[in-house]
């Protein structure tokens, strides 16, 4: 054991020295690893937000899609081009209810309000097909111009949001 102490007391500063050369080689390794896994994680980051906002957009341009097949099944009513009412598209309003947190506030009212609007349209399809009266007075209630023409006023006010926000995207 005194020899073991002697040596290192007699060459303490050669193992200094090689003690600080590992310590070195230790820290490189230990730098250069790090920032290789700081690019993988900024990598996987940079694609979930990627994947994330295709998502925002994929539901927003099927949300405008329905937007914009609502609008010409309500302005087909309205010019008289097709010969019955209509009951309109509510499915992806179904599942979203208006809470979209890729839109601003305003744009998510603003689709709560529309499909209320298109609920209380489908109710009165509704009524109409089970009292047959489709095309008697509840028909031309519904086709009653300033109801599809609010329709149509609503419908074209959020189609142009909503483009506006797909466009934030792009």
């Amino acid at each position: 054991m005194k020899q073991i102490l002697e040596f290192l007391n007699e060459n303490s500063g050669a193992i200094t020295a090689v003690a600080t050369v590992i310590l070195v080689f230790v820290t490189i390794w230990y730098a250069r690893s790090t920032a290789i896994m700081a690019a993988i994680v900024k990598e996987q980051f940079d694609e979930t937000i990627k994947k994330e906002q295709d998502s925002h957009k994929r539901m927003l341009l099927d949300i405008l899609a329905e937007t914009n097949s609502n609008l010409d099944l309500v302005t087909a009513m309205k010019n008289n081009t097709i010969p019955d009412i209509v009951k309109l598209n509510s499915d992806l309003w179904s599942v979203h209810k208006g809470y979209f947190n890729v839109v601003g506030e305003m744009t998510q009212k603003r689709t709560r309000e529309v499909y209320l609007k298109v609920n209380e349209h489908n109710s009165l399809w509704e009524r109409a097909i089970r009292s047959e009266h489709r095309y008697g007075d509840l028909n031309n209630r519904i086709r009653n111009t300033a109801h599809l023409k609010e329709l149509i006023e609503s419908f074209t006010y959020l189609r142009d949001e909503l483009t506006n926000e797909v466009k934030k995207y792009s």
